[in-house]
């Protein structure tokens, strides 16, 4: 599984939607929701350092004790240079 980031208007619910079902439809634990961000970055062609930012924001994110369960919002992560 692999969430989308498509025109929601045009395909349906943006990525933090996506992200959300996935918790309450697949009841996926935060690790299991971080495998799933961190795979879909791995193939996504990002260039390689945005794909290695988000996914250390990633690692701090599962590392915060009693981090809430929303995961992190990628569009607040910044676009590094190829």
């Amino acid at each position: 599984m692999h969430p989308q980031r498509d025109d929601p208007l045009l395909f349906g619910p943006g990525l933090l939607q996506e992200y959300e079902t996935a918790r309450t439809a697949l009841a996926l634990t935060d690790p299991q929701l971080a495998a799933v961000a961190r795979t879909s970055l791995e193939a996504s062609g990002a260039p390689r350092a945005t794909v290695e930012d988000a996914v250390t924001r990633i690692g701090a994110w599962l590392d915060i004790p009693g981090q809430a369960t929303t995961p992190p919002n990628p569009t607040s992560m910044s676009a590094a240079a190829p």
